[in-house]
């Protein structure tokens, strides 16, 4: 994944670097009104890996990867554990508790995937570096 932002301010290892979502906004028909497109601008921590100062205008680099493993992850992981859950409700407590096995598998899945998203290691991995400095 590759996007471009400038540089706002650098805090050690790291830069604060605005960028301008347009992915997200750009199949959207209401976008005057919608409120997810009025903040097209934000703010995101990256790390520093060349030197950039604020002011430069930087490209954001992103392994596909670990972004596709990510998604993976959120979207994929909790429907195979919930059917999981279902199937072992099912044999264990009957036909009428494997709707809430399933249920309760997937909301322990996002409880855990949470937990690890919050953890250190998880957020160093996930983060996007400097790849060039643009001007």
């Amino acid at each position: 994944m590759k996007t471009t932002g400038t540089v706002k301010s650098i805090d050690g290892k790291y830069a604060q670097v605005s960028v301008i979502r347009t992915s997200a906004c750009d199949g959207c028909h209401s976008k005057d009104f919608c409120l997810s497109c009025s903040k097209k601008e934000m703010t995101v921590s990256v790390l520093n890996d060349i030197g950039a100062v604020p002011g430069d205008t930087v490209e954001l680099y992103s392994p596909t990867g670990r972004v596709l493993g990510y998604a993976a992850l959120v979207f994929v992981l909790p429907i195979v554990i919930a059917i999981l859950g279902y199937i072992g409700a099912y044999y264990t407590l009957g036909e009428g508790s494997a709707a809430i096995g399933a249920v309760v598998a997937f909301l322990i899945t996002f409880a855990v995937i949470g937990v690890v998203f919050n953890t250190s290691t998880a957020k160093k991995k996930a983060r996007m570096h400097i790849s060039k400095i643009i001007k």
